[in-house]
């Protein structure tokens, strides 16, 4: 059972662990899962692996042999930067009893390999064992709006922010190297709600901020608007017609950050 949601899980066959990744600062991806139990509007995911928006999340696969699989993969390839996980949260609620990014990290952790991670869930913590082992490992914990409330029709079933700041803190006090995803920003982002953004982003002393806007990609617009309730009309006419409204967003962040002595680096 996800936060507020059903949840299936079912096993899939796995023939390779480690993907070419186009992403910047990745030679390659790795994706235990696929599908996601977090089901955030804005995810384009769905349309990067061309499958069903609507039931994205309702059932995640698990690819239960991908330890094994990862192993015999680290011992013939060239040695690269390993993203966890690209098109899928390796922390989502199945791994706390799965533990399959777990077995995965052991993998790389042997034959050390960097591994970067991008997650929303503070059950990255559990790991910090294996991340302190690691010549070279990143944690990035993706923080999408300063209030709650906000977060309710973007991120349905993701962990509370105050869960994932304090993930932030730990990892940090760890000795972690740890950075947080902001965003994405998006047409409805109150200006007036930045200040406090920066603010508490800046007291869990991490040093590096990557900011992002909305990925357009098939789909992702309409779940958008969809949850956009009564400014559903501003919404579309923004996402549609207006896209300088991320230049603006990013100006008000880059100056909020550089007054509160905060790093930020644009993704867009």
């Amino acid at each position: 059972m996800s936060r507020g949601g059903y949840m299936a899980a079912r096993e899939i066959g796995c023939r390779s662990a480690l993907s070419p990744s186009r992403l910047y600062g990745y030679d390659y991806s790795l994706n235990p899962y696929r599908g996601c139990a977090h089901r955030c509007a804005y995810c384009y995911a769905p349309s990067i692996i061309n499958v069903d928006r609507e039931g994205w999340g309702r059932i995640v696969e698990v690819r239960r042999s991908m330890p094994a699989v990862l192993a015999r993969e680290l011992k013939r390839m060239e040695r690269g930067v390993v993203g966890i996980s690209t098109v899928t949260d390796p922390y989502q609620p199945q791994e706390e009893r799965l533990e399959l990014t777990r077995m995965c990290l052991k993998q790389l952790l042997r034959a050390d390999w960097p591994v970067s991670i991008l997650t929303k869930s503070p059950l990255v913590t559990r790991d910090i064992d294996l991340f302190t082992r690691f010549e070279r490992a990143e944690v990035g914990i993706t923080v999408t709006a300063p209030r709650e409330d906000q977060k309710i029709g973007w991120e349905p079933h993701a962990p509370p922010f105050e869960e994932r700041l304090r993930a932030v803190d730990e990892l940090i006090g760890a000795g972690v190297n740890t950075y947080i995803f902001m965003g994405p920003l998006h047409p409805l982002t109150d200006p007036a709600d930045i200040p406090e953004w920066i603010s508490r982003i800046r007291k869990t002393g991490v040093g590096l901020v990557h900011v992002d806007g909305v990925n357009p990609k098939p789909g992702v617009v309409a779940a958008i608007i969809a949850g956009a309730g009564k400014r559903r009309y501003e919404m579309t006419r923004t996402l549609r017609e207006d896209t300088s409204v991320y230049t603006r967003l990013m100006e008000l962040v880059a100056a909020e950050a550089d007054r509160q002595g905060l790093k930020v680096v644009p993704e867009f």
